[in-house]
């Protein structure tokens, strides 16, 4: 409660001082309350956590076969493949799409690593998450390996759990 208020009074100074000195106020965005912080559970909170696959060993074995359509695609910071886990799905951004799916691939060697403790926790229905996902590259455009991977794709997700309080009008 306390996050919010300091932001509605950040824009209120804002209004404020624009006024004031006679700069215009632009507005982009319509204001809406968030979460400053994530990192401690609420009631009724879900935690979601961030992971990898290895993309050398998904690739260079028989697992990687199936995929011959995503040929081995080298990210620029790490040679791992990042995705979120919340609410018992894994999502994910490719160079198709954004997959949305209930289990991993089963195999002991290349299965995904989620890492723990949990990245944050959210309130925010899965249906949500099913609709910013399926949505994404609409909004942020298709994949690119520089600058809109699957990094970028977690790390934009993660912003919604961590701090949306309802489901951004983005994925609506």
């Amino acid at each position: 409660m306390v996050g919010i208020r300091m932001v509605l009074l950040t824009v209120l100074i804002g209004a404020l001082a624009s006024r004031t000195f006679g700069t215009p106020l632009v507005v982009h965005h319509i204001l809406r309350p968030i979460r400053t912080d994530c990192s401690v559970p609420e009631a009724g909170s879900k935690p979601f956590f961030y992971g990898t696959n290895n993309l050398a060993c998904i690739y260079l074995t028989h697992i990687g076969l199936h995929r011959k359509k995503r040929s081995l695609q080298l990210p620029v910071h790490s040679f791992v493949h990042s995705f979120i886990y919340y609410d018992g799905w894994f999502a994910e951004f490719g160079t198709k799409d954004t997959t949305l799916r209930r289990h991993s691939p089963k195999n002991a060697h290349c299965g995904p690593k989620i890492m723990h403790p949990p990245a944050g926790f959210s309130k925010l229905p899965f249906d949500c998450i099913r609709r910013c996902a399926s949505k994404y590259h609409l909004v942020f455009g298709q994949y690119n390996l520089l600058n809109n991977n699957c990094h970028y794709f977690s790390n934009r997700m993660m912003e919604v759990l961590c701090h949306e309080v309802t489901c951004p009008l983005w994925c609506l």
